[in-house]
């Protein structure tokens, strides 16, 4: 049997299929993890003090928490993607409601759901 050129073999085109398979799995679970399972410490402390402190920035959470920014954002970046918190200049109003896209020290507040 002649092989194309290029293709590879019958072994080697199933074990890159397998290897695609297996990495979406992989992708699968972790986000059927992050989605399903109970939040965090970190998430809960996050969403009680931006309950408690509308419209505050993630500078002011940094800093009352003694937390380094860049985790204070990985972990908004989370509960936004959950749907617990928004973002933007006017919270709430429409114009950014639920916006990531916010302008640089736009407040969080946390949503309804």
């Amino acid at each position: 049997m002649t092989e194309r050129p290029g293709v590879g073999t019958r072994d080697e085109r199933m074990e890159a299929v397998y290897a695609q398979m297996e990495a979406i799995s992989r992708r699968a679970v972790a986000r059927n993890r992050r989605t399903s399972a109970p939040l965090t410490v970190v998430q809960h402390t996050l969403l009680t003090f931006i309950a408690s402190t509308p419209a505050c920035r993630s500078i002011d959470i940094a800093q009352a928490l003694r937390l380094n920014r860049s985790t204070i954002s990985r972990q908004v970046g989370d509960l936004l993607e959950l749907g617990l918190v928004e973002i933007g200049d006017d919270v709430g109003s429409g114009a950014e409601s639920g916006s990531a896209q916010a302008t640089r020290g736009a407040g969080a507040e946390r949503t309804a759901r």
